[in-house]
């Protein structure tokens, strides 16, 4: 048992996990499986026992990925998953939904991909419970009809905590109706999945409109996004930072002029000394170091990518000094009340 994790009850089952889960949304599509591998071993010496996939993403790769990852060590791992999104074109109905047949299907499915016998069928099963009821809901709009009902219960708005797809604009909308609600968005699943500047731009533009100035935390975070996609954009597969200068480790088939940011190029990496002391100036100094390679910008050739997508950067030293970047949602202030 890692020293400082503060393990805890999952629901009736009596299995202990940890605090953070970790999903595996992109295992198998944007992360490869060695960075995967090293994603996976980096959470366990955390201490990190609870780890999350689905049938669906990658189409089946990530719970491959997955269950090769930690089948060494299984009876450590509190292994979820889940069923109800569509495994197949919509011309076979069956293949997707939470009828009995397809749900049985779908596990005796999941477990051949992972390899395993078992896992927690928690959240499978209080998903589905709220799939087949539609939320409880007996019409669309409905809860915004009758917020005046729920108006006096102080309550908090969460968007982005589960994959149930809840877009923010229905969160605004709902925050709108009932003001005295506090409203919390999930940056990070929202983050993960941009890949270029022009569209994390406008989304941090969204995010000023709709809720003024954001706390320090929720822009750092902003930050580390930009640094992963200026980074994957021009082939930049490693960066650390530390108090005592940055190095950057450029895949080989990358071509960047070091001169046009100042950095000296020594075996194999780009590298700049200085004085940070705090991890704020060492990621805002790698963003300005990323943006002064981007001119003239230099792509790397589609045709020797991985499955035709651009590489993962791991920003190693940015998760050590950033405790925040591991969790997977985050919280705004209140937002400003639109009447």
């Amino acid at each position: 048992m890692a020293e400082g994790m503060d393990y805890r009850n999952l629901g009736a089952s009596g299995l202990a996990v940890s605090p953070i889960c970790l999903g595996t949304m992109m295992f198998g599509d944007r992360t490869d499986a060695a960075e995967a591998g090293r994603i996976v071993a980096a959470a366990r010496e955390a201490g990190v026992n609870f780890i999350d996939t689905a049938d669906v993403y990658a189409k089946g790769e990530s719970e491959r990925i997955t269950g090769k990852l930690i089948a060494s060590d299984r009876d450590r791992w509190v292994l979820a998953t889940k069923v109800a999104n569509p495994m197949a074109p919509e011309d076979d109905p069956n293949r997707r939904g939470t009828g009995r047949k397809w749900i049985m299907q779908a596990v005796d499915e999941s477990l051949e991909r992972m390899g395993t016998d078992r896992f927690a069928l928690a959240f499978a099963r209080i998903e589905n419970h709220y799939f087949r009821h539609r939320g409880f809901f007996d019409r669309d709009g409905q809860l915004l009809e009758n917020v005046s009902r729920i108006r006096h219960i102080p309550s908090i708005i969460v968007q982005g905590r589960y994959d149930v797809p809840c877009p923010m604009a229905s969160a605004w909308a709902l925050h709108r109706a009932w003001p005295e609600a506090d409203l919390r968005i999930g940056l990070y699943a929202r983050l993960a999945r941009i890949a270029e500047l022009p569209a994390l731009d406008s989304f941090e533009e969204e995010l000023g409109d709709r809720f003024g100035e954001l706390p320090e935390e929720a822009q750092r975070l902003l930050s580390a996004a930009r640094v992963r996609v200026l980074a994957r954009n021009l082939g930049v597969a490693r960066i650390d930072a530390g108090p005592a200068g940055i190095a950057l480790a450029p895949r080989p088939e990358a071509r960047l002029d070091p001169a046009s940011a100042g950095l000296e190029e020594k075996n194999g990496r780009l590298l700049e000394s200085g004085r940070w002391d705090e991890a704020g100036e060492r990621l805002a100094r790698v963003e300005t170091l990323l943006l002064d390679l981007r001119h003239p910008r230099v792509e790397v050739p589609r045709e020797r990518q991985v499955g035709g997508r651009p590489g993962e950067c791991f920003l190693a030293s940015e998760i050590r000094h950033y405790p925040h970047l591991q969790a997977t949602k985050m919280k705004t202030t209140r937002a400003n009340r639109v009447s």
